[in-house]
Formats: C-alpha cells, sequence, structure tokens
C-alpha cells in the first residue's frame, strides 16, 4: 500500500514537498513496546493494517532549511487530508484498514527534522541502521571538481557567506 503527495501553495503554485505514506514495518519494536502489541494482535489480527509509515517526508528548498518545512511535511502525513485518502483507498467492509496511527523513522537518529515537532513523540531506537557517508576522501575530490567546474557554485557553497556569517 502507498500513497504519493505531493504538496503545492494555494496561492503562488510552488511545490513545497513530496510525502510517500504507505504499509507500516512488521517489526518496528518502539512502536510495538509502545502500543502493547504481541504478534498475533499486529498480524493475526491485522492490527497493523491500522497504522501506516512516513516513508518519504522531504520538504522542498529553501522551505525546508530556512522555514522547517520538514515539519510541515510531517505534520502532513496525519492531516485529515492523508486520513481521508487512505481510508477512501484501503479501507473496506472485507478487509478494515481505518487508518489511525502513524509512524515514521529519521535517517540521524537524534537529530532529526521531528525533533519537537507537534503530534510527533519519540519511542525509542530502532535497531536498524542505514548509514550512508561518502569519505573525506570522495568529499575532497568532489569539492576539487566543483571548484574547477562550477567556480561560481564552488563560491556560493563553501565560501560566500551573509552578513550575519551563515553560509550563503
Amino acid at each position: 500500500r502507498n500513497l504519493y503527495f505531493i504538496s503545492v501553495d494555494e496561492i503562488t503554485g510552488k511545490y513545497l514537498g513530496i510525502i510517500n505514506v504507505s504499509s507500516d514495518f512488521m517489526d518496528l519494536t518502539p512502536r510495538d513496546n509502545y502500543i502493547g502489541w504481541n504478534k498475533e494482535q499486529k498480524t493475526g489480527k491485522r492490527m497493523i493494517n491500522h497504522t501506516a509509515i512516513g516513508s518519504t517526508i522531504i520538504p522542498m528548498q529553501p522551505l525546508g532549511y530556512n522555514y522547517l518545512g520538514g515539519k510541515l511535511m510531517a505534520l502532513l502525513t496525519i492531516s485529515d487530508f492523508v486520513e481521508n485518502a487512505w481510508n477512501n483507498r484501503y479501507n473496506s467492509e472485507k478487509m478494515p484498514s481505518k487508518l489511525v496511527g502513524m509512524t515514521t523513522t529519521s535517517l540521524y537518529s537524534s537529530f532529526s527534522q521531528y525533533n519537537n515537532c507537534a503530534y510527533w513523540n519519540k519511542r525509542g531506537h530502532s535497531s536498524g541502521s542505514i548509514k550512508f557517508e561518502v569519505s573525506k576522501e570522495t568529499l575532497r575530490k568532489v569539492k576539487m571538481y566543483l571548484q574547477r567546474e562550477y567556480p561560481l557554485r564552488f563560491w556560493e557553497w563553501y565560501i560566500a557567506t551573509e552578513p550575519q556569517g551563515m553560509p550563503l
């Protein structure tokens, strides 16, 4: 089960972000412990069908960086609009799937766009770990390439600052 959303500003028509809501993880220990689920309740009684996961929650820039757009996108995953879209698509008498809970995970553990976000509460750390980070050598080579091939961009990204000292 997957639903995809593009958030668009009604006045300007500009894209604000993208969201993908999909079937929840079968095993997510902090969520399961908080709810009090055992395997029979979760799968045998199909309670897992009543939760979903915000698997992609991405704000467009500069909204994300300058205006906390990630928090807006996260809140939109639990909006009436998303809930109604989910229920219209997946809830039926034959296969009840009324959405009552939403989970998500964070790429960067405790540093997250969900920190201090109303209606999202941490429930612990999952055992999964996906960490992608380029080596310092690769980053150095990318910077050298950027400086050589796109000097203006290099200057904007790595050298120039605003009057307050923040990167341009």
